[in-house]
């Protein structure tokens, strides 16, 4: 819009518009650090799921009948998601000690140095999972006040390579 510069509401606006601050400056300093493009952590590393169609994350929660039946029956579905937070909030937390007989968690602070521990009562050793949870949307949910949960307890080595192939 414009306005002639003898008008009221452009003397009222020069009024209102002030010159660039400092914290203005810093802002437009680190805006170039701003990433704008996506940062990919996991990619399918199995080519016959490479070549698998993309599902909304829409359609997996809320509309999981309409997929046909051949494809649910594989449980496996390739989603493009961006994460808003991660559980739990201690990053340490995310990797745990799980017992395969017992079924239990425990914290890696209480590992000896060499990583591996022993629960009371359980013959075999503890072995490294990934026990997190991400808040995550996609193009489907970008623009209203869904989000969704992805969980990634990788039990039994299902998921262990999520993040391409670094393991817990």
């Amino acid at each position: 819009m414009r306005f002639h510069h003898s008008s009221k509401i452009s003397e009222e606006l020069s009024k209102n518009i002030e010159d660039e601050t400092d914290i203005d400056k810093v802002y437009n300093e680190e805006s170039s650090e701003i990433v704008m493009n996506p940062v990919i952590y996991s990619e399918i590393t199995d080519s016959n799921l490479a070549k698998g169609p993309f599902f909304k994350l829409n359609d997996l929660f809320l509309h999981f009948e309409q997929i046909p039946e051949e494809i649910r029956q594989k449980n496996v579905f390739k989603v493009r998601f961006y994460c808003l937070r991660i559980d739990p909030v201690d990053k340490r937390e995310i990797v745990q000690a799980y017992c395969p007989e017992t079924h239990e968690c425990y914290s890696c602070k209480d590992l000896d140095k060499d990583g591996r521990a022993k629960t009371a009562g359980a013959k075999l050793e503890t072995k490294l999972i990934y026990k997190m949870q991400m808040l995550v949307k996609d193009a489907s949910s970008s623009m209203n006040k869904n989000f969704y949960r992805i969980l990634l307890y990788t039990y039994d080595d299902k998921g262990s390579d999520f993040f391409n192939g670094m393991k817990p």
